[in-house]
Parts: C-alpha cells; structure tokens; sequence
C-alpha cells in the first residue's frame, strides 16, 4: 500500500485522460492570456510564418505573432502548427494559416491591426499574402 499526503491527492493521475485534461485545460489557459495581450498590444500584431518539411515527409507552416506588449517588451508567440495540403503554393499555405487564426481569434479581437509582412524576392510569398488577404477579407465580410 502506497501512502501519501492527502493534499497531493488532486495531482495524482486517476484515469488514461487525467493528463490529456491538464494539457488541454493549460493550453486553455494560454490562449485566453495571449489573446489578453494582443488585446493590450502597443503595436502592430506582425505575423511571420515557416514552411518547412518534416523526416516523414508532411509539409507544416508555423505561425508567430509579433508585438509589444502593455511594458513595450517585445512580445513572439507561437500560436499555430498546420499541415499544408498539396502543393507549396500560396494559397495552399494561406489556407492552412486561416484555421489557426479563427481558433486564436485573431482576426476577430476588434481593435487589432494586423501587419503582414511580405517577403518580395519570392513569388510564392506573394501569392500567398493575396490568398491570406482574400481569405481575411471572406472571414470577416461573412460572404
């Protein structure tokens, strides 16, 4: 028989979904504090993105936002990983990108301007700050 404080009763695993249900309560939790501080962000929200391929061959796009914060510390979080389908191209990545944003609700928090920076030198860049804007433009228009 094993003995322990009963203080520490509530941190002991109980079940297979214990740990499952603190990961996605502190994810949760984290969220709501990101989206606190973009909401009290001093500056433009910028967004850069990196799309690269994983050992098993899955095309991925991680997104970060840029900012400063309430103390004008400069502020980088990663607020998405997705998967892009088919090929590399902008709007494929855009696509991709759009989910991550609705689930930040990013592009919902009202007072935030978003700065996208665009990287001229690479076509595909180009095409896939159109998909996003056109994209953006559908979410919020509702059309």
């Amino acid at each position: 028989m094993i003995f322990y404080h009963a203080g520490l009763a509530p941190y002991l695993v109980k079940s297979a979904t214990t740990i499952r249900k603190w990961i996605l309560k502190e994810f949760q939790r984290q969220k709501l504090a990101i989206k606190d501080e973009l909401a009290n962000a001093r500056s433009r929200i910028h967004i850069s993105a990196d799309l690269w391929t994983s050992p098993n061959s899955l095309a991925i796009v991680g997104i970060v936002v840029h900012y400063l914060d309430k103390n004008f510390k400069v502020q980088n979080h990663l607020i998405g990983m997705r998967r892009v389908h088919g090929a590399h191209s902008g709007k494929n990545i855009a696509e991709a990108m759009i989910p991550c944003f609705k689930i930040s609700i990013l592009l919902l928090v009202s007072g935030i301007i978003l700065g996208i920076t665009k990287v001229p030198t690479i076509p595909a860049c180009e095409q896939s700050a159109e998909s996003f804007a056109q994209i953006s433009k559908t979410l919020m228009l509702g059309v």
